[in-house]
């Protein structure tokens, strides 16, 4: 007798969730898209991947990824 392996239910309506992109002033930009810095949150900036995210008032932040550049949106 051999033991049967039994799919776990499935959850409808329910997706993986993506780690959240960040970056703070000196780092390099990890993913090319729309970027806002904590504290300036009505204030976005966009970055390509590669580039050092900048301070903000000569000040260090954390910046968070607010929508990731489509691959069409990214000329080669």
């Amino acid at each position: 007798m051999g033991s049967t392996l039994q799919k776990a239910p499935r959850q409808q309506g329910l997706r993986p969730r993506r780690p959240l992109a960040v970056a703070s002033t000196g780092d390099h930009c990890p993913v090319s898209g729309t970027w806002v810095a904590e504290g300036e949150e009505m204030r976005s900036q966009r970055f390509f991947e590669g580039n050092i995210m900048p301070p903000v008032q000569d000040a260090s932040v954390v910046w968070r990824l607010a929508e990731a550049a489509s691959p069409w949106h990214v000329l080669v």
